[in-house]
């Protein structure tokens, strides 16, 4: 199917939030997924390569694809105890992991360790071959307008760069509002573009987004922050979560450099009890030959991500509900940028006070603001963010830690599993709730990285998980019955999404909304519709990704790739 793309003149709609746009271009889209994370490149890949006769539709707000992977520049994978082992990945998911050949970084946070270009030649070259896959780079979800219970369209702004102008050598803090602007501004050309299904029709829309666009601008229903007093409760302390962070990296360089450490920084710092050579090497993006392991060589780069060093503490980045409500006429994002500029800062100073205690080496360590981040600042494009706005399910169903932790089967030996050994030779796995709809598997535990001074509930004292399976019903929202979330958006609480914010289970629930689209679309299946027929979205998941822990995977899988 070709891209229907036609120039509309002046076109006024008056959106459900009564904010008007004038819209530049409009294209048609049976699949159209808000993006920016993991979880959308797993989606837009999955329902693009499930039917070449549908036109799937992805907004970027950056221009790397990849979330973490990439834009936000967590370059080192979140594998858990068991997701290392082949066996519990989808197909798409190891031949990405596996273009990039060894650890190149030698880290010790993972197995996996490598700087954004190196795995963005995997997606570039996959999105590539998928002409059936429009991705709008530099795009940012303005508004969405509904249909009784569909969101039937979704408008975004696009913008590109005026000459000799370059959008990363700047601060994003100085730069999200005017992405968020349909006018032309001194730094980007804007165009305001409608995406929607022909004749028609209605699409399925994924918010796969960093800062659940479409739950906010649809009016959705969503909870944000952690559940209180207990996590089987609706209420929530909307500004208690998770921490951001804006990663950079460092280089050891074999010349002296004319670097002041004269920028003011924010809050205090700390190494803690580890050696500054255990934080070099701790994300270690990119490694020299015949390495000590702990010590920084010529030639190195260095993933900084440390929680005492650049995670911001003191606020939380999302506005709170009313403060979102208020901004639904005009969207900016629903985030806090004096926060976001206080987090740049956090960045900056984490970064000056690890490199003057790097001792006789510190003239030589420097920040890389040419190739590693993308960006002249040095800093990521886009904010590490670990929690967002979280969709409710159908008939409110909303995934919980405790369906996370409780033991189905134990076996002392799983941890001990090798990645190349057929875990289920076991006689016995440990596993969590067995959910008859399960689309996605994960492992890690709730790792929680809390903003300071919130009062947080008292059951928040236990982290541990089992390895556990993601529901279809997570993927869905109970307002709105052709939307579907994946990722940090998901129908989960504050603690269930500590566990599954990581890049294998993101990917992995984006692969299944991806799919899971193509078959609404295809069958004309609300998502209630597609719950009561899961056994079809099941079948199709199965040929390439595992769905539960505890069967095994028949035939020869091809990676794709």
């Amino acid at each position: 199917m070709k891209f229907l793309n036609f120039q509309i003149g002046l076109l006024v709609t008056v959106l459900c939030m009564n904010y008007l746009v004038l819209g530049d271009m409009a294209y048609t889209c049976d699949v159209i997924i808000a993006g920016g994370s993991t979880a959308a490149l797993g989606a837009a890949l999955s329902a693009a390569r499930a039917d070449a006769n549908l036109v799937v539709c992805l907004t970027e707000p950056s221009d790397w694809l990849g979330g973490q992977l990439t834009s936000s520049a967590v370059s080192a994978i979140d594998f858990g105890t068991l997701n290392r082992n082949w066996w519990f990945q989808s197909t798409t998911f190891q031949a990405m992991i596996n273009s990039l050949g060894s650890n190149h970084g030698a880290c010790w946070v993972s197995t996996v360790c490598y700087l954004p270009k190196d795995i963005l030649v995997w997606i570039n070259d996959n999105v590539a071959r998928l002409p059936n896959l429009k991705v709008f780079y530099n795009t940012v979800v303005k508004s969405v307008t509904t249909d009784n219970d569909a969101v039937s369209s979704v408008y975004a702004i696009q913008r590109s760069s005026k000459d000799g102008i370059d959008q990363w050598g700047r601060l994003l803090s100085d730069t999200i509002r005017d992405w968020y602007s349909p006018a032309d501004s001194a730094m980007f050309t804007k165009s305001v573009i409608t995406l929607q299904r022909s004749n028609g029709g209605t699409p399925v829309i994924i918010d796969a987004s960093e800062f659940g666009d479409v739950l906010a601008l649809g009016k959705a229903g969503y909870r944000q922050g952690v559940e209180y007093p207990i996590e089987n409760s609706s209420a929530t302390n909307e500004r208690c979560g998770q921490r951001f962070t804006i990663p950079f990296y460092m280089n050891y360089n074999n010349v002296r450099l004319n670097d002041s450490a004269s920028l003011q920084s924010h809050g205090d710092y700390s190494m803690g009890a580890s050696p500054w050579g255990n934080i070099w090497s701790y994300r270690r993006s990119k490694s020299m030959p015949g390495l000590v392991f702990h010590q920084a060589h010529i030639g190195e780069i260095s993933n900084q991500n440390w929680g005492t060093g650049n995670d911001f503490l003191d606020s939380y980045i999302l506005l709170s509900k009313s403060e979102t409500t208020g901004q639904l006429s005009n969207w900016m994002g629903g985030i806090d940028v004096s926060v976001l500029s206080l987090g740049e800062a956090r960045a900056y100073g984490w970064y000056h006070f690890y490199k003057n205690q790097s001792g006789s080496i510190k003239e030589y360590i420097g920040l890389d603001t040419q190739h590693s981040a993308g960006t002249q600042t040095g800093l990521a494009k886009l904010p590490y963010i670990r929690d967002t706005r979280r969709s409710v399910g159908l008939d409110g169903f909303v995934l919980r830690k405790s369906d996370m932790d409780t033991p189905v089967c134990f076996s002392p030996n799983i941890s001990q599993v090798s990645p190349n050994v057929n875990p289920h030779a076991l006689n016995c796995n440990q596993y969590a709730t067995r959910f008859p709809d399960s689309v996605a598997i994960g492992n890690y535990l709730a790792d929680i990285h809390g903003v300071a001074n919130c009062a947080w509930p008292s059951y928040i004292n236990n982290y541990k998980t089992l390895p556990f399976h993601v529901p279809f019903r997570a993927l869905t929202n109970q307002r709105y019955s052709n939307l579907l979330v994946a990722g940090k958006t998901m129908s989960q609480t504050f603690m269930a999404n500590a566990a599954t914010r990581t890049h294998p289970t993101e990917f992995a629930t984006g692969e299944a909304a991806g799919m899971a689209a193509t078959l609404m679309v295809n069958n004309g299946y609300s998502s209630r519709d597609m719950l009561a027929n899961i056994d079809s979205l099941q079948k199709e998941l199965r040929k390439s990704m595992p769905l539960y822990w505890d069967e095994p995977r028949v035939g020869q899988l091809t990676v794709i790739g």
